[in-house]
């Protein structure tokens, strides 16, 4: 079970208001059957699922990022996007000579038709490709366009290099960049952002529902397959 809390300041009961209000909405969901609760709190909200609510903090994602057109970053850099060309030349290389391996994980979404149906609307494009294929949307930050890569099914390194390339043939310069927020993953460190330059981090919290125990399965971010797809709402 994933929760995504919005509270109208009008309904805020003090610093144990939120606490109570997860209590019930964490009993309704034991009924349903759910056995552990997972999240990606604010900076604003952090310190209080950790304090208050007792969830463990298990790490935070890592982002995995290529410039697509600097253009939109400064525009003075606009002569530079078409160094696209040779990024997707790079992308072409790396997907041919990558390992097909599919990567599995203890802990994963089942990843269907019928979810995919559910989760994503309109503001999705899927890309298919070879082997997979890859979600992604457009979505406006401060500084410009990103094309967020949502998901890519199923994870290898082939499909993580095919995903990049063929998104970055589709958006052109549309976006300032294409970014893949996930777990640490064993490829594509040439475009892990290291963890000093991260503007914040996005922690997955967690806790067990029905026994209060975390399954130790469950207890490490390495464990979990793990991205937009799992959370998001853009």
């Amino acid at each position: 079970m994933s929760v995504d809390t919005a509270v109208s300041p009008e309904a805020h009961l003090g610093p144990f208001g939120i606490a109570d209000m997860a209590a019930e909405a964490e009993a309704l969901a034991q009924k349903d059957g759910c056995k552990v609760l997972y999240g990606f709190p604010n900076d604003n909200f952090y310190e209080y699922n950790v304090a208050i609510l007792q969830r463990e903090d298990l790490g935070f994602l890592d982002f995995y990022v290529v410039l697509q057109a600097p253009g939109q970053l400064k525009k003075y850099l606009k002569w530079l996007d078409f160094s696209r060309y040779f990024l997707q030349f790079w992308l072409f290389l790396f997907k041919t000579f990558s390992s097909g391996r599919v990567q599995t994980y203890p802990v994963e979404k089942e990843d269907n038709e019928e979810f995919r149906t559910w989760r994503y609307d309109s503001n999705y494009q899927r890309v298919r490709f070879a082997g997979g294929e890859a979600v992604y949307t457009l979505y406006r930050e401060k500084f410009g366009m990103v094309a967020y890569i949502v998901d890519i099914t199923p994870l290898s390194a082939k499909n993580f290099y095919s995903a990049f390339y063929h998104i970055s043939r589709e958006v052109k310069s549309r976006a300032a960049i294409i970014a893949y927020p996930g777990n640490k993953l064993a490829f594509g460190n040439l475009f892990r952002v290291p963890h000093r330059f991260l503007p914040r981090k996005l922690h997955l919290v967690a806790a067990g529902m029905a026994s209060g125990d975390l399954p130790e399965s469950c207890r490490k971010i390495a464990n979990w397959k793990i991205n937009l797809s799992d959370f998001d709402v853009r």
